[in-house]
């Protein structure tokens, strides 16, 4: 997908691309994949955070 146009981006630009990244979000494979990622952030601590992130070998959220 295309990077989301600038804020100077003329208001029709923004609305083409509005569109065209809600048809995308609307496929159902993706719908399915978003309402995972919903649901497993909504559910993780800040703890299992912190070790998927020692695990990833990323910096650590404090």
């Amino acid at each position: 997908a295309e990077d989301q146009p600038g804020e100077d981006a003329p208001q029709s630009e923004k609305d083409a691309w509005t569109e065209e990244y809600e048809a995308y979000r609307e496929q159902p494979l993706e719908d399915d994949a978003f309402d995972e990622g919903d649901e497993f952030a909504e559910d993780i601590t800040l703890e299992e955070l912190q070790q998927y992130q020692r695990d990833a070998g990323v910096p650590v959220t404090s």
